[in-house]
């Protein structure tokens, strides 16, 4: 990472700010994990997923994956799917409220907020589908808070631990390096 990013990592100090229990709350689980549902949803109702996927691309991609969710799927989303299968699983409280609320999480929820930072930053660097033009990815370049709060909870604005304009310089700080790794992760598969 560039000392600029590092800079901007260490003055912004989200671990600190969050207050994460690192005792029952696994950030590389929790992100590896957040977004099981969708793995259900495909696997349950597989005529399903091609649908939510044409539906987000006649709206060009201008709404999360979510929004189509609640749209085709009568209410069924993949936070749902997933909550389901991880209290299934037995994977603990923390991991199944991060799962269940990280597009929406609430503030007190400091881990469920992490992932869905994590998530948001995640959206914007890898789309999925890879064919997804989610207009995030610009927005979080151009410093564009208008077109970012169409992705972010509908209360983040009003949360006292991450200001809007600090989520989009972490973003554009971990941005390279996140990529660096994720194209090397790539090639070490091919």
């Amino acid at each position: 990472m560039s000392q600029e990013a590092v800079e901007t990592l260490e003055r912004i100090n989200l671990p600190r700010r969050l207050r994460l229990d690192y005792e029952r709350e696994n950030a590389f689980v929790g992100g590896i994990m957040h977004d099981i549902g969708k793995a259900v949803m495909v696997h349950a109702y597989p005529g399903l997923f091609p649908l939510l996927l044409e539906e987000m691309e006649k709206g060009e991609w201008r709404a999360p994956m979510i929004a189509a969710e609640s749209e085709i799927a009568g209410g069924l989303t993949h936070v749902t799917a997933g909550e389901i299968l991880a209290r299934n699983w037995g994977l603990g409280d923390e991991l199944c409220n991060a799962i269940l609320h990280h597009h929406q999480p609430e503030i007190d929820n400091a881990f469920a907020l992490l992932i869905g930072f994590a998530d948001l930053i995640g959206q914007s660097l890898y789309p999925f589908p890879r064919k997804a033009r989610y207009p995030l990815r610009q927005a979080l370049e151009d410093g564009d808070l208008k077109t970012v709060r169409a992705f972010l909870p509908e209360d983040f604005f009003q949360q006292p631990l991450l200001a809007p304009a600090e989520l989009i310089e972490l973003a554009q700080a971990i941005s390279p390096k996140v990529k660096h790794l994720t194209e090397e992760m790539r090639q070490a598969v091919q």
